[in-house]
Order: C-alpha cells, then sequence, then structure tokens
C-alpha cells in the first residue's frame, strides 16, 4: 500500500513481479494518488491491478477508471451506500 507521499521510484525495480500496487486515498482532497495511478500505467507500463483505497468519491471514479484503476477499496459511507442501491449513474 502507498501512501501520498511514497515515491514510486522505490519499488520500479519490483513492478514486474508484482500483480497489484494499492493507492492510499486518505482524505478525498488529497490527490497525490491519481498521479501515481497514472505513472504506474504510463511511464512504468504496469499490468497487474491498481487498487484505491480509502476516502473515493463516486465524482472521481470516472477519472480513476480512466487512468488505469481497476480495483477499489472503498470506506466512504456516502459512496458505499450509493453503490449498495445500484445507483452508479455515469460509471
Amino acid at each position: 500500500l502507498l501512501q501520498p507521499g511514497d515515491q514510486l521510484e522505490k519499488i520500479a525495480d519490483l513492478l514486474d513481479q508484482l500483480s497489484l500496487v494499492a493507492l492510499a486515498f486518505p482524505a478525498f482532497s488529497d490527490g497525490r494518488s491519481f498521479s501515481k495511478g497514472e505513472l504506474l500505467r504510463g511511464r512504468y507500463h504496469f499490468e497487474g491491478a491498481v487498487r484505491a483505497t480509502g476516502q473515493v468519491l463516486v465524482d472521481q471514479l470516472p477519472h480513476m477508471l480512466r487512468l488505469g484503476f481497476d480495483e477499489f477499496e472503498i470506506s466512504n459511507p456516502v459512496l458505499l451506500k450509493r453503490l449498495e442501491e445500484g445507483r452508479t449513474g455515469g460509471l
């Protein structure tokens, strides 16, 4: 699990051995993990799963999908409720 302040370069040499990289979103206002997701796919050509964890908002999901995120571990209660109710408008 990489926190927003962690550097991707620390794990770059291990990426070909990993099937998953999880990126933390501890606060909805901290977008540094968006950049990490994009770098994993673009610069490092990572083909494994990229998982967003933490305070993910429903408005952020389409952007995350475009950047290459393909898994979500969601703790935001509003988003969880919307997903449980099947209200995924626009995804």
